[in-house]
């Protein structure tokens, strides 16, 4: 039993990454969200990266059309991205998470960051539109700079790129014991399996290591996921204990069984 550490946001999972790349693993379970209903056999990958671009700035009136906007350059690569053409299979996301910037409302910006997430269960995919996202933040600070026309480098935006995550994608085939230990565990509980799928948890690191693995869940009810009004029911929530248990009895054997891995 393994407590990791940073599995949400920038964390990066560096906990479970941390924990396969320095241990010999037969197996893996990692425990995230509620539904006790859910077995996932596939790790959804995702990049994610803080663009920040700068420049000179100046005084909203005084420095108008002398100096390029780092705000007005990132609106420029927004409108880019919003219409990247993503498929629904293999499913692929993309969002501008956070953005931050300026210093006063009569200010030309000096620097305008932002924190973009993109996701894939397709490797290919996950580049494809990386490569759209980072090529349309290169074209807005070129295009900002030339619509004041300003030549002079020193006076220029700049662009900086700087990946902060990089969660491994990974897929388990059905006949993997982890995941028939869990579905065979739902069984005995009485648990429906209602979502077999994929996600990005910590058990993203040993699947793409090819370790038997998947995720299971606490029990309970979580509500409004990852919002400002989330929230927990205490409902059941004696089955997630019960079913990861059985599981991880069943894969590592007791007195009586032998084990599966």
């Amino acid at each position: 039993f393994v407590g990791t550490v940073g599995e949400e946001g920038n964390g990066d999972i560096r906990g479970s990454k941390h924990l396969c790349a320095n241990n010999k693993l037969d197996g893996f379970i990692a425990v995230d969200s509620t539904d006790v209903g859910r077995v996932l056999y596939g790790a959804v990958g995702s990049h994610r990266w803080r663009l920040s671009i700068d420049g000179p700035g100046g005084h909203s009136f005084a420095e108008f059309g002398k100096a390029p906007s780092a705000i007005h350059a990132v609106c420029r690569a927004g409108d880019k991205v919003a219409d990247i053409q993503v498929p629904t299979d293999p499913k692929t996301t993309f969002t501008i998470g956070t953005i931050k910037g300026g210093t006063t409302v009569n200010t030309i910006a000096a620097h305008c960051e932002v924190d973009v997430d993109i996701r894939s269960v397709s490797n290919e995919e996950l580049l494809r539109v990386e490569a759209e996202i980072l090529s349309a933040f290169e074209e807005a600070v070129k295009a900002e700079n030339a619509r004041w026309g300003v030549t002079d480098e020193t006076k220029q935006l700049k662009l900086t790129k700087t990946q902060i995550g990089n969660r491994p994608g990974g897929m388990r085939p059905h006949d993997c014991p982890v995941l028939q230990a869990a579905r065979s565990a739902q069984k005995v509980l009485g648990i429906e399996l209602t979502n077999y799928g994929m996600s990005s948890t910590d058990a993203n690191a040993p699947m793409s290591r090819n370790i038997p693995a998947t995720c299971l869940c606490s029990g309970g009810k979580g509500i409004g996921a990852h919002t400002a009004n989330e929230y927990f029911v205490m409902e059941h929530t004696e089955l997630g204990p019960q079913l990861i248990m059985l599981a991880a009895l069943s894969l590592a054997g007791t007195k009586n069984t032998e084990p599966l891995l």
